[in-house]
């Protein structure tokens, strides 16, 4: 199915895009912390942390894309519900 690959393709995109950014907090961090002072320390932390939300988020994207991907036609049908005032006995499933 071209959609699924499509899909998938971008959840590659995006799978590299996290570490990219996993490896750009740690950088903040470092040159935060190389520096010595303590509120370059505090500047890289407060800027890693939100960068690894971006991340985080970025991974979420990658989760759901995943999620679409493995979708089959079957998934898409709709549940029977259980009758209304039963106890729950399956002998109730299809009587009016």
């Amino acid at each position: 199915m071209a959609g699924t690959e499509r899909l998938e393709e971008l959840a590659g995109e995006l799978d590299r895009i996290s570490e990219q950014l996993g490896e750009a907090a740690m950088d903040l961090l470092r040159a935060g912390l190389g520096d010595g002072s303590e509120a370059a320390a505090a500047l890289a932390t407060h800027r890693e942390r939100i960068v690894n939300r971006a991340r985080a988020s970025v991974e979420r994207a990658v989760n759901l894309l995943g999620q679409a991907a493995a979708v089959d036609g079957a998934a898409l049908r709709p549940k029977r519900s259980r009758p209304a005032g039963g106890d729950g006995d399956d002998d109730e499933w299809g009587t009016a």
